[in-house]
């Protein structure tokens, strides 16, 4: 195999990348996520086979969590057709980055089937040489009108209403027992706490947009929208754990969704780990639909 250190533009060689993918790239290298020689194509008899790019994780980047995350992720990684899969490690192997924090131990990779035709076929692949899943997620989809608010005796406080800090701690709480492959992954890597403040900073700034909801002056869960620039969805939906199996996701859920139609958003947007039953119910009782095309795997192999 010709394994060649690669431009930006000379790295988009398959059929179906598109102009904002150099874009992308070039913003992780902007904001010290990527190196410019941290990019690779690999020819086959003259033709391109395979590329991996590689970016650290985001909290990487933050130098009081460096030292707690063990990851980087796999940019990009494909071949034309499904043979040669022992080929895949070799490549990973003689490319990679050299430099990185003496913790960095995994690769992740992800594989979004909106965005990689087959992708189900390479997910079998990572998992042939190696990788192992981390998660498996799946978007969902709701239109319409209001749904009918949460039951009488709930009410909801914002971020603005009560703090960062409080609502930190509460989804240190959250977050912490949940159903949620990715999250309970990196929370094994990291104090809870540290993780809580991440996850939040991730979640956004917009505080009217991350709500607590309460019965009987007690927190039941929280539900968060994301920033309304980009696509509206629900960013974060989390219950109390003793607080369970009392049916709350679904007022946090309706809670959510109609305070994304007050301003407007509609269709609302949502994604949930495919081994989280309680969740995907709960979208479904409420009204949202799996939406084709938005399967999203995550794997991981140790270096």
């Amino acid at each position: 195999m010709d394994i060649r250190n690669v431009s930006v533009e000379d790295f988009l060689v398959w059929p179906d990348d598109q102009p904002d993918d150099a874009e992308a790239i070039k913003a992780l290298i902007d904001a010290g996520r990527a190196q410019p020689d941290w990019f690779y194509v690999g020819y086959l008899d003259g033709r391109p086979s395979m590329r991996i790019g590689y970016r650290t994780s985001p909290f990487l980047a933050n130098p009081a969590h460096s030292g707690t995350l063990s990851e980087t992720r796999l940019f990009a990684v494909g071949r034309e057709g499904t043979e040669h899969t022992d080929e895949y490690r070799a490549f990973i192997d003689a490319t990679l980055p050299s430099g990185l924090p003496d913790d960095v131990r995994l690769l992740e990779t992800r594989l979004r089937e909106s965005k990689h035709a087959d992708a189900e076929t390479r997910a079998t692949q990572l998992e042939e040489i190696g990788f192992r899943c981390l998660m498996e997620k799946t978007g969902y989809v709701r239109s319409g009108g209001e749904l009918p608010p949460p039951r009488p005796g709930i009410h909801f406080k914002t971020v603005e209403d009560v703090g960062r800090d409080a609502f930190t701690r509460l989804i240190a709480i959250v977050g912490g027992d949940g159903l949620d492959r990715e999250m309970a992954h990196y929370q094994s890597h990291m104090d809870i706490q540290h993780w809580a403040e991440e996850h939040v900073r991730y979640l956004g700034d917009q505080n009217d947009l991350l709500m607590i909801g309460y019965l009987d002056g007690r927190p039941i869960g929280l539900v968060g929208l994301n920033d309304p620039g980009a696509e509206p969805y629900l960013s974060f939906i989390g219950v109390v754990p003793d607080q369970r199996g009392n049916g709350y996701v679904d007022d946090l859920v309706r809670h959510g969704t109609n305070v994304a139609i007050e301003r407007g958003w509609n269709p609302l947007r949502a994604e949930t780990d495919m081994g989280n039953l309680p969740m995907r119910r709960s979208f479904e009782r409420c009204g949202y639909r799996m939406e084709p095309g938005t399967r999203l795997w995550g794997h991981l192999l140790d270096i």
